[in-house]
């Protein structure tokens, strides 16, 4: 049994991070693929990059050298291609739906599928805009909807309603050159709150209807899934990194103390100043005062929790408005039953789920990726991303090898629905 090698890289606002798996081709008998072992992961800053976009092309390739050079060197491999996740207000999604008409005595083919898909990716685009993607949302035989996979079916009428994903080109040129000069090759672009979705999201999470908010250093990324397919994207210029700033204004510090601030003490909502949130809080240590270095000071102060959590809370409460008033689709969150999930780093502060079910209405969770054999260290919401694209990879190798059986990963099935089969539209694309 073969071993492949799979590599995805998160070109992150807070961070790139690297990771190499290693799986195996399941037996010919198995409906199911292994899952993928970490054996390799890298972490750098993201010089030369700023809110996702490349501003400087020689600093953003070093970053993503630095980064897949540890995983190499963990994994004793080196690399060619890789899966990339990215980042950023220029990616922009919208529904395209096409139809075809079929012999009513003929079965729907993967050449069928292939066309409309095909079809699709002509929708006119201003010139300074690209796809990266596409995943079919829904299929309708005649008048009946809801079909994922209409392959050996029968219907006078095929239609699709197929999500196409953008992006500035110039953005994608940029980070293509980047990857290019950091020795490597684009196998993939994947906006990151889709490519997160495959290590914390199960197939019951998008078939009822969930959320995922990623949240970064600089964005906030979201993808909103309904009867299994993606519905709506939408990233918003502010993050973590926003969080930050504002206590190391708000108290006088570096911006360095302050996110070591931000990580030890901070939480996202104001009565976690006063009360336990959990019982590992039973030092009570929402109360105890905290040191801080003021800028221009030579002697240490103390602030409390409270004022720390004030300037912390109006920020997270913020991002979460912004994004409640932006999402266009689904507009009632009632049809999202199954909730928010929340990665990131952020994802990681107290109160912030609580915070997030009182502004959305809805369930809300941190998405903990457990989809791949890795390292305790990497199942932290903040590594979400790049472990999807692991996932994804793995999904995408299995469909381009021939395996279709079916487009997930093991009996969880972590893969989006509808996504999962967009993969194997590839395969029959590149036939």
């Amino acid at each position: 049994m073969k071993n492949q090698i799979i590599a995805g890289i998160d070109l992150g606002s807070s961070k790139i991070a690297c990771m190499i798996a290693k799986t195996s081709a399941p037996p010919q008998d198995s409906a199911n693929n292994p899952a993928p072992e970490i054996i390799g992961a890298g972490i750098s800053e993201p010089k030369g990059f700023s809110n996702g976009l490349v501003v400087n092309l020689e600093l953003a390739a070093q970053s993503i050298k630095n980064a897949t050079s540890l995983a190499e060197t963990q994994a004793g491999v080196k690399l060619s291609e890789l899966y990339i996740a990215i980042t950023g207000a220029h990616i922009k999604g919208e529904s395209s739906k096409v139809s075809l008409s079929i012999s009513p005595d003929k079965e729907i083919t993967p050449a069928d599928v292939s066309q409309l898909v095909q079809q699709a990716s002509t929708v006119d685009l201003p010139s300074h805009r690209t796809i990266i993607h596409s995943f079919p949302q829904e299929f309708i035989l005649d008048d009946l909807h809801g079909i994922r996979d209409p392959i050996g079916m029968n219907a006078n009428r095929l239609q699709a309603s197929i999500y196409i994903v953008t992006a500035t080109s110039t953005a994608i040129q940029n980070i293509q050159k980047a990857i290019n000069r950091a020795g490597f090759k684009a196998r993939e672009f994947l906006p990151q709150p889709i490519a997160a979705s495959y290590s914390v999201l199960d197939s019951n999470d998008q078939e009822l209807g969930c959320m995922l908010i990623d949240i970064g250093g600089e964005t906030t990324d979201v993808a909103a899934f309904y009867n299994g397919g993606i519905y709506d994207t939408l990233s918003l210029g502010l993050g973590g990194a926003d969080i930050t700033n504002d206590i190391s204004i708000g108290l006088s510090i570096s911006r360095y103390h302050a996110e070591q601030l931000k990580i030890k003490h901070g939480a996202a909502r104001s009565d976690l100043a006063f009360s336990l949130s959990s019982p590992q809080d039973s030092a009570n240590k929402h109360s105890s005062p905290i040191k801080i270095q003021s800028l221009g000071k030579d002697i240490e102060q103390t602030i409390d929790k409270k004022s720390l959590i004030s300037i912390i809370a109006p920020r997270v409460e913020e991002i979460f408005g912004l994004l409640h008033r932006k999402l266009k689709y689904p507009t009632d969150l009632e049809l999202l039953p199954a909730g928010i999930v929340l990665t990131g780093g952020a994802a990681k502060m107290p109160g912030i789920s609580g915070l997030a079910e009182r502004i959305f209405g809805i369930p809300a969770k941190i998405g903990i990726p457990n989809t791949v054999q890795s390292l305790n260290q990497y199942k932290d919401p903040s590594f979400a991303t790049p472990i999807g694209l692991i996932i994804y990879g793995s999904i995408d190798k299995s469909a381009s090898n021939g395996n279709k059986r079916n487009g997930r990963m093991g009996k969880s099935s972590k893969a989006p629905l509808l996504s999962s089969f967009s993969n194997r539209v590839k395969s029959w694309l590149l036939e």
